[in-house]
């Protein structure tokens, strides 16, 4: 019997966002919180397959597939965790009760660290006048 986890299909929240890739990272600012946000490819890899029907399965392996590196559902769950704290899912979603987590620190033991997705938050308040697709400039 599957077991309830298998079942999470996490779904990236798009409204309200301005997104900028930038070399290996995305920018994500937050028109609603006034937030920014750093994904590194790995996080935001995770974040851009959420698309509400993908399982958290099927998006850790295809998270393996893309970098070429073994990727399981603790992974993903540490990414999706981090999506969900700074709201860039649609839905708020917690870790299901007896899934085993993975810490960074874990993570670089095993040498997985570089893969390690991460999300880093900023708060920037724009110039007056300034338009929100001008916040990250390239």
């Amino acid at each position: 019997m599957k077991q309830e986890h298998q079942h999470v299909v996490p779904r990236a929240r798009k409204a309200g966002l301005v997104v900028k890739g930038l070399n290996d990272e995305f920018l994500v600012y937050d028109l609603k919180r006034d937030k920014a946000h750093s994904l590194n490819q790995s996080a935001a890899f995770v974040w851009k397959k959420c698309n509400g029907r993908r399982t958290v399965a099927e998006v850790a392996q295809a998270l393996s597939k893309e970098f070429e590196v073994p990727a399981d559902e603790q992974t993903v769950w540490l990414a999706l965790e981090q999506l969900s704290k700074f709201y860039l899912l649609e839905e708020k979603i917690e870790r299901p009760a007896g899934m085993p987590r993975i810490s960074r620190r874990d993570m670089i033991r095993i040498g997985a660290a570089a893969f390690a997705p991460t999300s880093h938050h900023f708060h920037r308040r724009p110039h007056r006048g300034q338009r929100p697709d001008s916040y990250f400039p390239l």
